[in-house]
């Protein structure tokens, strides 16, 4: 119901944790793009194609088998792209992107859409991480965009910012935030009392 109201709402992007998810918001009615945030099973893959999802490609092994999913159905596939910059879960890292993108760039299945990030740090103000993170990503977009990764399919949507770093800086808003427990009206606690009350 909920994104169903967002969609409604006009929300043109929305992200779910995985494939299995992305299906049900598409059998509820969800019509507008829905990226798939967490880890590819290879054994998932299928539904992509068949629910129109949006996948994110954050290892060098899930660029092959969305490309070799995407050559089976005789479909070119758009992505986004997660770079690591410090939450040291899932992306390819910020400061190898030269060495490590080149050959998911040339997928001939694969049109880049998106690059983003996460923050590991947005909800504490003490910690120095959610700056080092913002610059590191700023050095990878430079690189992608040395290697052309800007121009081969026009230029893709860049975002980054969680509720807590939408809240905390507008240097990370790029083209799109990502706003989660905002939704539900929940501000993360250690930010709470950095907001001004009116």
């Amino acid at each position: 119901r909920v994104a169903l109201a967002l969609e409604a709402a006009g929300a043109d992007l929305l992200a779910c944790a995985d494939i299995e998810e992305g299906i049900v918001l598409r059998r509820a009615g969800v019509t507008v793009p829905i990226l798939v945030f967490g880890a590819l099973s290879v054994s998932d893959l299928d539904g992509l194609f068949e629910y129109r999802l949006t996948p994110t490609v954050s290892s060098p092994g899930a660029a092959r088998a969305v490309q070799a999913a995407a050559a089976r159905h005789h479909a070119v596939i758009g992505y986004h792209l997660k770079l690591d910059t410090g939450m040291n879960r899932l992306g390819f890292r910020h400061d190898n992107v030269a060495r490590t993108l080149p050959d998911v760039l040339a997928g001939p299945n694969l049109r880049l859409e998106g690059v983003y990030t996460h923050f590991a740090t947005a909800d504490d103000p003490s910690s120095a991480l959610f700056h080092q993170q913002r610059e590191r990503f700023e050095q990878a977009l430079d690189s992608l965009r040395t290697a052309g990764a800007f121009t081969r399919h026009g230029a893709p949507m860049v975002h980054a910012a969680n509720s807590a770093a939408t809240l905390r800086d507008s240097r990370v808003w790029y083209d799109a935030v990502r706003p989660g427990l905002l939704l539900y009206g929940i501000v993360p606690p250690p930010l709470a009392s950095t907001i001004p009350v009116r």
